[in-house]
């Protein structure tokens, strides 16, 4: 109900605004007030603004702090649970790319030109490496120890040692993207997209060597899913396509809208973002269809947090603003059938029927009432029902006409699910008379059978 208000509140807001202000705000302003008006009447995403364009965040490993870069001189230290810029530290150049150690104690930041090292706890800037050109993305080995830095100008990714930030070896891949490492059937390996070979590569994180290529077409972003065996590689330019690579082949592509920036996984959800202001929604496990939603803008990058249930996405329109995307699991109430039909049922008589409720969500559904607005439907409700994620109920119907002529009833299922709190099934029947003779010849054949 709040969100029903909210939501006719700003649609009534918006129409006053384009019937008096029409000529004075162009058209983009008011399909990106629309936006953001729905957004927020929906709860849909938190919208934090910033003083500059943003570019990238990342967090430390309780998830209690974000460090987010900007294409300002300075750098934004936000607290994840009260929302505010605790600290402003001044780098003196635009930092497109922040990564911060699994220990919380430092973030290395990718400048235009020079790889930085932020102390988290004096935040003071020390200069690690310089001249870059452009770092498309960075990523710490498993234990920590080192940073592998995509340096994508340079054709090549540099290897550093986090204890003294030395560099120590450089991987020669022809315009690297995004880095990624990870742990499958041989060890600890590093994936590296290389946007020009049309390519990603394996490597073997001790020794560098390159163990394995599958081709793709210029890839942009990688993620894993499943048990490590579910890759997901977002295309580059104008491509929009997703695609999953299984047992080193791409098996399947899925259209995200064009020109991507960046994804995300959870453990069976894949999040795309666009230079086009979408957002592409793809279930790993379900039926694989793509969900788009329009915010306008242009996105950047989407990081998740490793601890709450959001995903911080990075958005550019003039300033800067990050949307905070909730994404906690929900209960999703679902039914196979939207209408139950009765048919002819005689006078008095009674014709059963069923309707099969089910939770596709990932928590519990709590079914908090079962109504019929018809004396002649009977249910066997069952207030304060929990359906737990995967299963269903089978809620059992029974239609006994009192009098003769046309059924239509409406069967209302309310739940705890957000999106669908009142779930509609529309029950139709028609009660008939048993003509006399009929009826007549009922009653002898009884009476014959006693």
């Amino acid at each position: 109900m709040l969100v029903t208000f909210w939501f006719l509140f700003w649609c009534l807001w918006l129409i006053f605004l384009t019937t008096f202000f029409g000529e004075i705000m162009n058209r983009k302003s008011l399909i990106l007030l629309t936006a953001i008006c729905l957004l927020v009447s929906a709860g849909y995403a938190e919208i934090i603004e910033f003083e500059r364009p943003v570019w990238d965040v990342s967090f430390t490993s309780d998830g209690s702090v974000a460090v987010v870069t900007s294409i300002g001189p300075d750098v934004y230290i936000m607290n994840t649970e009260s929302r505010q810029i605790e600290q402003e530290v001044y780098i003196g150049q635009p930092t497109v790319s922040v990564l911060v150690h699994p220990s919380g104690d430092f973030a290395y930041l990718a400048g235009t030109n020079t790889l930085f090292k932020l102390n988290l706890n004096d935040y003071s800037v020390e200069t690690v490496y310089s001249p870059f050109r452009f770092v498309a993305g960075m990523v710490f080995s498993l234990d920590g120890e080192r940073l592998f830095v995509s340096h994508t100008d340079g054709n090549e990714v540099l290897v550093f040692q986090v204890s003294d930030s030395q560099l120590i070896h450089r991987i020669p891949v022809n315009y690297p993207y995004e880095v990624l490492a990870a742990t499958d059937w041989s060890g600890e390996v590093l994936w590296v997209c290389s946007n020009r070979d049309n390519r990603i590569y394996r490597y073997d994180i001790n020794n560098y060597v390159r163990t394995l290529r599958v081709n793709v077409d210029a890839p942009k972003a990688i993620e894993i899913t499943g048990h490590g065996d579910y890759f997901w590689v977002m295309n580059h330019g104008n491509y929009g396509r997703l695609s999953w690579i299984f047992d080193q082949e791409v098996r399947q592509q899925y259209f995200v809208q064009y020109y991507p920036n960046d994804l995300v996984a959870t453990e069976d959800t894949i999040y795309t973002v666009t230079d086009r202001g979408y957002i592409s929604k793809l279930n790993v496990f379900g039926n694989r269809s793509v969900d788009y939603t329009y915010i306008g803008g242009r996105l950047i990058h989407a990081v998740k947090n490793p601890v709450s249930h959001e995903i911080y996405i990075t958005r550019n329109y003039g300033g800067g603003q990050i949307y905070i995307l909730d994404i906690s699991p929900k209960p999703d109430i679902a039914i196979e059938q939207e209408s139950l039909e009765f048919g002819d049922v005689e006078f008095h008589r009674t014709q059963t029927g069923t309707i099969t409720i089910s939770n596709d969500g990932g928590v519990d559904l709590i079914i908090t009432g079962v109504y019929v607005d018809n004396d002649q439907v009977y249910i066997n409700s069952q207030d304060g029902l929990t359906i737990s994620p995967g299963d269903n109920y089978v809620l059992d119907l029974t239609f006994t006409p009192i009098e003769v002529g046309v059924l239509n009833a409406t069967l209302s299922v309310i739940s705890n699910d957000p999106d669908t709190p009142e779930l509609a099934v529309e029950i139709t029947g028609i009660g008939i008379w048993v003509p006399a003779d009929e009826l007549l010849g009922r009653m002898v054949h009884y009476v014959s059978d006693l």
